[in-house]
């Protein structure tokens, strides 16, 4: 635990404390915590981490404007506090605290060896086990105990003898229980019961339907209620799987599924696959970053608590913001570092996935936007209608960095050669429309450039941008494939909430996908065609989807 209390020193606007995670193993740190502190107030933080003994941390001022003579804080190590005029971070004191365990040994040695005496040394935290049965009798306890949570089922006495057999026969008299118990266990968490999941084709029975829907929204082996019910046998009945998936999806651990379907659907583990060239969009920084990943993660998971329908994937009129997110989007009236719930003007450019930071930045190569990236990214992620790969004789379009002739001219061309043109008239019109957002997701209507152009009046930690120009005006508009005109993103996400029901058709298919790891076969439409018609009454919501996809034949048979 660390906690500290601090103030913004000579600060005029709000500041940030940011806290980095490092370890000597790997490179860049890590920010795990960011605290806005006013200007003229003290405040004190508090953040709890897990840390090796390879870790270490540090406290950084971020958000700060430099000081009037353009000198940033790092000029404080030339000169001293006394010759810095900007910004900077005070820390009146910091406090580190740990290991945290409320008793030693802590919980889960205890619950491991359960029934095995602990003599422990408080001065050294130093324990050893001192067994009070033979060791294979406390050996086959903890085996019996842990066997059928490792493997998901019950277990037979056959299999919990062939783990017991594995620890050495022999062992002296002060062998601590702890060490006899490695090559057992050692040998369960490495079995293909515990690493795969296994069904028999054919309907699910109910303890392999408790371990796939706890994998699909836990990301977890089953929990004791799960495993009480699938021994009584009545998981499969449907109101008693309804209760368990409510009680399932409005648990923090529903958190997990939110993470990572996310992570492979909207392709957020991309998120640092490329960075941002500092001269063209020297704003970007690690408090963006996770800010844009959190609107993402939040937005899903109000869809998801309130049952709202698929159409605010494409169109909605709230997002979710802190100070600094805010301030990216232009939106004023947000203070501190914590995200909230934000209503969105009428005729916002945001709300919706589309227009999120996070999507934009992962459709983009860190200097550049490509109308194909992201047009291929609504018609495979949101419409689940990618299309077909380029021929192998044509080469990939490379965009001027120049900026003297824009993507658009250059897509002109590529569109005139007959084997692209088709595709092209359904890539384009998407990428054409979110070309209004540079690659970190800023709104713009002109390009940046770092060779020839117009000065630009933004102002960074203060003081006027010089790293980059303003380059052409940007055109957002286009024709869709069908022959309707839009202008720019307002107008192309009302054309695209049209397509609803294939938005939610693509987003069941991705559950589908997602929770049995399977890829979706002809066969399967007319269920997945079943799913979306039980689903449309209530405008396709999200939670209601999810409940269908569990109750169907897709995901209760293997």
């Amino acid at each position: 635990r660390i906690t500290a209390e601090a103030y913004g020193y000579q600060a005029k606007t709000p500041i940030t404390f940011g806290l980095y995670k490092g370890s000597d193993k790997q490179g860049a740190a890590q920010l795990i915590g960011a605290f806005e502190l006013l200007p003229g107030k003290t405040r004190s933080i508090e953040l709890t981490e897990f840390f090796t003994p390879n870790d270490f941390f540090y406290p950084a001022a971020l958000d700060i404007n430099w000081a009037p003579d353009g000198k940033s804080i790092y000029h404080m190590r030339v000169k001293g506090a006394h010759g810095y005029k900007g910004e900077g971070l005070a820390i009146k004191w910091l406090k580190i605290e740990g290991p945290l365990e409320e008793e030693w040994p802590p919980t889960r040695t205890r619950q491991l060896l359960t029934g095995v005496p602990v003599p422990w040394l408080p001065q050294h935290r130093i324990y050893w086990t001192s067994a009070t049965k033979e060791p294979k009798e406390h050996l086959r306890d903890i085996v019996r105990r842990l066997a059928p949570k490792a493997f998901r089922r019950p277990v037979t006495d056959a299999e919990i003898e062939s783990f017991v057999s594995l620890a050495k026969p022999h062992h002296p008299k002060d062998q601590p229980m702890h060490k006899i118990v490695r090559a057992p266990l050692r040998a369960m968490f490495s079995s293909p019961q515990f690493l795969f999941h296994r069904a028999n084709p054919g309907p699910l029975n109910d303890y392999a339907l408790a371990t796939r829907l706890s994998y699909f929204l836990w990301k977890s082996a089953p929990d004791q209620q799960l495993h009480r019910l699938a021994g009584k046998g009545s998981l499969k009945e449907p109101i008693v799987l309804t209760g368990q998936v409510e009680r399932m999806l409005s648990d923090p651990r529903a958190g997990r599924f939110i993470n990572d379907f996310l992570d492979g659907w909207l392709q957020l583990r991309e998120i640092d696959a490329t960075t941002p060239d500092e001269k063209l969009y020297p704003e970007f920084d690690d408090q963006l970053r996770q800010a844009m990943l959190a609107e993402t993660r939040l937005f899903f998971r109000e869809l998801l608590d309130r049952n709202l329908g698929v159409r605010h994937f494409i169109k909605s009129d709230f997002t979710f913001l802190n100070r600094r997110l805010a301030r990216h989007y232009g939106i004023d009236g947000v203070v501190g570092e914590k995200m909230r719930l934000v209503d969105l003007p009428e005729d916002s450019v945001r709300g919706g996935l589309m227009t999120q930071a996070s999507i934009l930045k992962v459709t983009a190569n860190g200097t550049l936007t490509s109308p194909v990236k992201r047009g291929n990214f609504v018609l495979t992620s949101l419409l689940g209608t990618p299309p077909n790969p380029p021929p192998p004789t044509i080469e990939a379009i490379e965009p001027d960095i120049r900026g003297a002739v824009t993507i658009r001219e250059t897509l002109a061309k590529h569109r005139n050669v007959q084997s692209c043109a088709n595709c092209h008239q359904h890539i384009d019109p998407p990428g054409f429309a979110l070309e209004s957002f540079n690659p970190i997701g800023g709104h713009r209507s002109r390009y940046r450039t770092t060779g020839k152009g117009d000065w630009t009046t933004d102002r960074i930690h203060g003081h006027r941008v010089n790293q980059y120009r303003w380059a052409r005006h940007v055109d957002s508009g286009g024709i869709t494939a069908d022959g309707q005109k839009f202008s720019g993103i307002r107008k192309f996400r009302d054309l695209l909430l049209e397509q609803e029901e294939q938005v939610a058709r693509n987003f069941i298919s991705q559950l589908v996908v997602y929770s049995t790891g399977g890829e979706i076969e002809f066969a399967d439409r007319e269920e997945i065609e079943r799913i979306l018609s039980k689903a449309r009454p209530g405008g396709y919501g999200v939670r209601k989807i999810i409940h269908e996809v569990i109750k169907s034949r897709l995901f209760c048979h293997q």
